[in-house]
C-alpha cells in the first residue's frame, strides 16, 4: 500500500500531496487504534458511580453548622465541595453517626448553597437556603436631602439596610421603626419593613424650623443618629427701613439700609446668611450691592453721593422683592464765597479765591473735597485745604465763570 501511494503522489509530481497522503494514513491508523483499545477495556474500571442518598434541611440559619444525612457507615471519608455566592470550597470530612457536617464558617452568607458529595464508590448532591439572623447593633441610616423646606409639604427619604452578626442584609419583611425627633420637641415613629434588603420611607416636613434628629431601629438594634435641617421658606414680605430724612450729598456719610424681620409664611424667621441684593438707581449712575441675613434682618449701607438727588433702592431677599424705596439727598454745601482777581489786558490769567467752604453744620468742607470751576467749554479743578482753594483760569473780563462743591453751585462774571 505504501508503495502504491508513492508511486501516486509521485505520479501527480507535487510535494504537498505527499503531505495530505501521510495526514491521511496517521488519522487513519489513530482510529483504529482507539477501536482495539475500546473492545479491550475493562467494563469495571468505566463504570458509573453508584448515587449517594442525602438528606438535610432546605434553610439554614446564617452560621450554623449544616448537617446532611448519609447511608454509610461511621469512619467512610467524604470529600465534600461546597458552592456558594462566594466561590467554591473543598473540605473533607467523615461520616460520624450517619451525618456528614458541613462548618458554620461556611454557611455565614446568605443565599444557596449547593454541597456536592463524593466517596469511593458514590456522589450525591445537596442544597440548602441560608436566611440571615436578627439585626444586631450598628445601623446606619441615611437621609436625603438633608435640608428640606418647613413648609408641611417638602419631604426627605431615610434608608437604611439592616444587618445581622455576619454583615447580612436582614430578610424582607422584617419590621423596621423609624424615631424622629422634630424641631418643636416633639418624637414620632414611623413604621415600615425591609423590602428589597432594605428600609425606606419618606419624611415629610414641619412647619417649624430646626433640626430633626432620626435614628433607625428594628426590635432592641439601634444605630447611629442622622440630622435632617427644616429651613424657613422665603419671607412673606420684604419691608426696607426709611432712614432719617433730609440726607446730606456729602460724598462721604454713610447711610444704613435695613429690612424688617424677615420670617415666612409660619412665622420662621429667616436663617443667618439668606442671600439678599439692592439694586440703587442714583445721580451718579446705577450699581448693585448685596448682603445676608442676620438675626432675621437684611442690612445694606449705603454711601452718600457727592451730588444731591433721588436715589432709588429695589431690595430682593430670597427671591421676594420690596417695595421701591426713594431717598432724597440735597446739597450739605451752606456758604460758598468765591471771590476773583484778573489781571488787566486780554487773555490775562484769572485766580479764583473759593471760601471758606462751609457745611449746614457751620464746619469747613472736608479736606480734599473736589473744586470744580467751569469756563465755557473748559473745567479745571483743585481741592480744598482749610475750608479754601485757590485756581487759576484762563479768562477774560465779562466770562462767566460756575463754580461747583458737592452739588452746590455759585457762578461769578470776571470783572
Amino acid at each position: 500500500m505504501r508503495t502504491d501511494l508513492y508511486r501516486l503522489a509521485r505520479g501527480f509530481g507535487r510535494p504537498w500531496l505527499i503531505a495530505v497522503v501521510v495526514v491521511v494514513v496517521v488519522a487513519v491508523a489513530v482510529l483504529a487504534a482507539g477501536r482495539l483499545w475500546s473492545e479491550g477495556a475493562d467494563p469495571e474500571a468505566t463504570a458509573p458511580l453508584d448515587r449517594l442518598v442525602v438528606d438535610g434541611p432546605t434553610s439554614l440559619d446564617a452560621g450554623q453548622p449544616w448537617s446532611l444525612a448519609v447511608e454509610r457507615a461511621d469512619g467512610v471519608g467524604v470529600g465534600v465541595e461546597v458552592w456558594g455566592p462566594w466561590g467554591v470550597r473543598r473540605i473533607d470530612v467523615t461520616v460520624d453517626d450517619g451525618t456528614v457536617t458541613v462548618p458554620g464558617f461556611l454557611t455565614t452568607t446568605r443565599g444557596r448553597l449547593t454541597a456536592l458529595l463524593t466517596t469511593d464508590d458514590a456522589v450525591g448532591r445537596a442544597t440548602v437556603t441560608v436566611v440571615p439572623g436578627p439585626a444586631v447593633d450598628g445601623i446606619v441610616p441615611l437621609a436625603g436631602p438633608r435640608s428640606i423646606v418647613a413648609d408641611g409639604a417638602d419631604w426627605t427619604m431615610v434608608t437604611a439596610i439592616p444587618t445581622d452578626r455576619f454583615g447580612n442584609a436582614v430578610a424582607d419583611g422584617t419590621p423596621v421603626q423609624i424615631h424622629r425627633r422634630r424641631p418643636d420637641g416633639s418624637i414620632g415613629i414611623v413604621e415600615t419593613a425591609v423590602d428589597g434588603l432594605l428600609a425606606a420611607e419618606r419624611l415629610t416636613a414641619g412647619t417649624a424650623a430646626g433640626r430633626s434628629t432620626i435614628r433607625v431601629g428594628v426590635d432592641t438594634a439601634t444605630g447611629a443618629e442622622v440630622e435632617v435641617l427644616e429651613v424657613p421658606g422665603p419671607p412673606v414680605v420684604v419691608e426696607l427701613s426709611v432712614p432719617e430724612q433730609p440726607l446730606r450729598a456729602d460724598g462721604r456719610r454713610l447711610v444704613v439700609i435695613a429690612s424688617a424681620p424677615l420670617a415666612d409664611r409660619f412665622g420662621n424667621q429667616l436663617l443667618d446668611g439668606t442671600a439678599a441684593s439692592v439694586a440703587i438707581d442714583g445721580p451718579l449712575g446705577v450699581g448693585t450691592m448685596t448682603t445676608v441675613t442676620i438675626d432675621g434682618r437684611a442690612e445694606f449701607v449705603l454711601e452718600s453721593p457727592a451730588q444731591p438727588g433721588t436715589v432709588e433702592l429695589r431690595a430682593i431677599v430670597d427671591g421676594v422683592a420690596a417695595e421701591p424705596l426713594t431717598l432724597e439727598f440735597v446739597a450739605d454745601i451752606a456758604a460758598l464765597p468765591v471771590s476773583v482777581h484778573s489781571d488787566s489786558g486780554e487773555g490775562a490769567t484769572v485766580s479764583l479765591t473759593v471760601g471758606p467752604v462751609t457745611t449746614s453744620l457751620g464746619g469747613f468742607a472736608p479736606d480734599g473735597t473736589s473744586v470744580h470751576v467751569q469756563v465755557g467749554d473748559d473745567r479745571v479743578s483743585a481741592e480744598l485745604r482749610d475750608g479754601m482753594a485757590t485756581i487759576e483760569v484762563d479768562a477774560v473780563a465779562g466770562d462767566l465763570l460756575v463754580v461747583e462743591i458737592l452739588g452746590a453751585t455759585t457762578e461769578v462774571v470776571v470783572p
